[in-house]
């Protein structure tokens, strides 16, 4: 999962990590309270959360610190 504001970084890093095949799957969310709630709606799932999670800091309305 890549969370970050930037549309720009989201594309870096999704783009970098599908050509090193580092992630059958990739879901991205430009606002943290969007990632919340696929969380809050995969719950029930646990299967379908991800293993990893980058994260941007500094974005508005949440931050990533205010995410984790």
């Amino acid at each position: 999962m890549i969370i970050d504001d930037r549309e720009i970084d989201r594309y870096v890093i999704s783009h970098t990590l599908r050509k090193n095949d580092f992630a059958n799957e990739l879901v991205d969310y430009g606002m943290a309270t969007k990632a919340l709630k696929y969380f809050e709606q995969s719950l029930a799932g646990r299967d379908q959360l991800p293993q990893v999670i980058i994260l941007d800091v500094n974005m508005p309305e949440m931050s990533g610190i205010e995410f984790l």
